[in-house]
Parts: C-alpha cells; structure tokens; sequence
C-alpha cells in the first residue's frame, strides 16, 4: 500500500505498507517545495502515474512514472500537464 501526504514544506510525501497498512515505512519526498497536493494510480500498461498541483511558478499540474511499483519515481522525466494556471489556487 502507498500513502501520499502534504508536509509542512508544501510537498508530497510518500509512506509504504507492505503488511496492508499494520505497519508503515517513511516518508520518503516524492515532490519539491510547493508541489502538492498529489496522488497516485496504476495505469493499464502497470506503471503509477502519480499527478500533482504546482503552487509556485509556473502554475499548473505535472505528473511521473514510476516503473517499480513507487520504489523510485522518475522526477527527472516528469511533464507539464497545464502551465497556465493563472496563480497557486
């Protein structure tokens, strides 16, 4: 199981169960400084896809992939969804 949380830093963490929510490993920082909030699904092909709000400029939404059921995240081949949000709301 993976849980996606904001931090007081205005990013993403991540926290991982693997004895369906007992216990819980974490966090671990998904996104940077005011990206958030965010989440995550598994596409059809088997990869996550986790989706997130940028609050700082350029404002809009960006997603990755992770090929490793979230074990790692490929931030640095993330893309643009929208850039054009005219502020943080």
């Amino acid at each position: 199981m993976l849980a996606y949380v904001r931090s007081g830093r205005h990013n993403v963490l991540q926290y991982v169960s693997t004895d369906n929510g007992q216990t819980w490993a974490g966090p671990t920082q998904i996104t940077e400084p005011g990206q958030q909030p965010g989440g995550a699904f598994r596409l059809e092909s088997g990869k996550l896809l986790f989706t997130w709000g940028n609050r700082r400029a350029p404002f809009g939404a960006a997603a990755m992939l992770s090929r490793d059921d979230g074990r790692t995240w490929d931030y640095g081949q993330r893309v643009s969804l929208a850039w054009d949000a005219p502020n943080a709301n």
